[in-house]
């Protein structure tokens, strides 16, 4: 797997520190044998951020037998740059892909490890996929179904 980022983004500043919010792109490669991949994208579930549908496109690309994605992402995060989970499992002929400020299998209470409080901040942090460019080889067959997960 290869990721690519590029950053863009504005700040507000609050109790917690600078809470950023901007655009990035970050790239996905990977590769699969099979000539027909079902790829499933899933994130944590954010409804007020999240995009129910999320649009995506198709590219051919001779040269390669590798399956790149071009990820165009929003983001919130105390940080410039958000530190996301990426997990790409393959299974059969699907490939499933998480892609979230949150573990897929663990939740996250507060901003520290404090046990005598909580300090939750007025804005989580999230990442939201806004659409995917997906470059495939001409050979290869391409079903992209996006998922999320709401009990994180």
């Amino acid at each position: 797997m290869t990721l690519l980022l590029s950053l863009s983004c504005s700040e507000q500043t609050d109790k917690f520190g600078n809470y950023y919010e901007g655009q990035y792109n970050e790239d996905m490669l990977f590769y699969s044998p099979l000539d027909s991949v079902i790829i499933i994208f899933e994130q944590a579930e954010m409804p007020v951020k999240l995009k129910e549908n999320i649009p995506y496109s198709t590219f051919n690309n001779a040269e390669s037998d590798s399956i790149k994605l071009k990820l165009y992402i929003s983001f919130g995060s105390y940080s410039q740059r958000p530190n996301t989970t990426k997990d790409i499992q393959f299974v059969d002929d699907t490939v499933y892909i998480w892609y979230s400020t949150r573990n897929k299998f663990y939740k996250t209470l507060s901003k520290d490890k404090s046990i005598i409080s909580v300090a939750t901040s007025p804005r989580p942090d999230y990442v939201s996929v806004d659409s995917i460019v997906v470059y495939k080889h001409v050979n290869k067959f391409i079903t992209l179904f996006r998922g999320y997960r709401s009990n994180i």
